[in-house]
């Protein structure tokens, strides 16, 4: 029935060929009629354009018909593509991508959706407008290279290929957008040469932050890096010249201590030094501090001049003995002596204590007492004794120093 009705040559051939060949057979079955004798002239004649009629008649309404069928069925494809177009359309124009398509042809945009022109920034349509004229006024100057040469590669793209390229776009403010767009070829014309290229777009602006904050990030961690080198080098000098100083210090702290120890051991006078096993705070009533002074204080250092005035032949006997085992003395004697050297300010000079040697005997000495004090505590105690008849005490050994030192002065002048 399509030939009957069609618009393609063949179909427009069919159609002439039967309004030409069905006169003819009606023809032929007139005359043959009449020359049977089956009816009259004038009868054939009657019938066939009777037929011919009604035959004519039948092929118009039949093809009337299928036009109207036809139409009806293209009416309803236009329709179900006006739809698809729209749908195709808004589906284009809420996309969060931007979309255009691009007449490279004549150089203008065709089309461009909702994100698009938003993302032109611009409250005007951009659909006509060149692509020299959205270049001038939005891509960075720096990226103009990278458009025209994008520019020269699409007229050869082929169907199954695509162009990415990722550049900026600048407003009014300076701001920039970077956008990542993807080309490929959306329609040709009828030589075949692009005519139409189809852009999809994305703002990775929000990454290229990231990525320069990351970069930045990294340029100050490396600047970072590089100051605690600096520091590093600074604190190895600095420790260097520290391991010096404590190397001197300790060096001097050595000779310090063993001249203190030479002249402790090799003074005529009996030196002893005391020390606290805890702290004795200086803030502290007089009986509670005397108190506490009984209990806590230990001999630390003692020399041998000492050691003898109180019986011992040994000094380091002495070592760490308790101030209560060393001088046993009545206990208010005691006290009140103790008391003495609170109450004037930790320092006694010329006193003349009675103290006994181990073996009870009494042993008169002149006696100077010092208080170290330190952030409000007593952490120490000196004592510097001298024998009242100081040449009863001095040993023969000393005597014999004394003599040997004198030969050699005399000598040397």
């Amino acid at each position: 029935m399509k030939y009957l009705v069609g618009q393609n040559p063949a179909e427009v051939f069919m159609m002439r060929f039967l309004a030409f060949f069905i006169p003819l057979v009606l023809g032929y079955l007139r005359i043959s009629g009449e020359e049977a004798g089956l009816y009259a002239k004038n009868v054939g004649t009657a019938l066939m354009a009777i037929s011919t009629y009604l035959i004519s008649i039948t092929l118009l309404g039949w093809k009337s018909t299928i036009q109207y069928k036809l139409q009806l069925a293209k009416r309803k494809e236009v329709e179900l593509i006006k739809k698809d177009h729209q749908r195709i359309e808004r589906i284009l124009n809420n996309s969060q991508t931007f979309v255009q398509i691009i007449n490279i042809q004549k150089g203008i945009i065709a089309f461009s959706n909702e994100s698009g022109r938003g993302k032109m920034r611009t409250g005007k349509e951009i659909e006509g407008k060149t692509m020299s004229e959205i270049v001038k006024e939005r891509i960075h100057p720096d990226d103009f290279p990278i458009i025209e040469e994008r520019q020269k590669i699409l007229p050869e793209l082929k169907d199954n290929e695509y162009n990415d390229v990722a550049f900026r776009l600048t407003d009014e403010h300076g701001d920039h957008t970077w956008l990542f767009s993807r080309a490929i070829v959306f329609s040709r014309d009828e030589s075949g040469a692009v005519k139409e290229i189809l852009f999809n777009t994305i703002d990775f602006t929000n990454e290229k932050k990231k990525e320069s904050k990351l970069k930045q990030q990294k340029i100050n961690l490396e600047q970072k890096q590089l100051e605690l080198e600096r520091i590093k080098r600074k604190l190895e000098e600095a420790n260097n010249k520290l391991e010096e100083e404590a190397q001197k210090r300790a060096s001097e702290l050595y000779r310090s201590e063993k001249r203190y120890k030479d002249y402790i051991k090799n003074s005529f006078s009996g030196i002893i030094e005391f020390e606290h096993t805890s702290d004795i705070s200086i803030s502290l009533p007089a009986d509670e501090q005397v108190k506490k002074i009984r209990e806590v204080t230990r001999i630390k250092e003692v020399n041998q001049v000492a050691a003898e005035l109180h019986g011992y032949k040994n000094p380091d006997s002495l070592k760490g003995m308790p101030l209560l085992e060393f001088i046993d003395l009545p206990e208010e004697i005691a006290i009140e002596y103790g008391k003495e050297f609170v109450r004037s300010n930790y320092r006694l000079v010329g006193k003349q204590p009675i103290q006994l040697t181990k073996e009870g005997k009494p042993v008169k000495v002149y006696s100077n007492l010092l208080g170290i004090v330190k952030n409000h505590f007593l952490v120490k105690v000196w004592e510097i004794q001298r024998p009242v008849n100081f040449s009863d005490i001095i040993t023969t050994k000393r005597l014999k120093l004394i003599q040997g030192l004198m030969k050699k002065e005399i000598s040397d002048k």
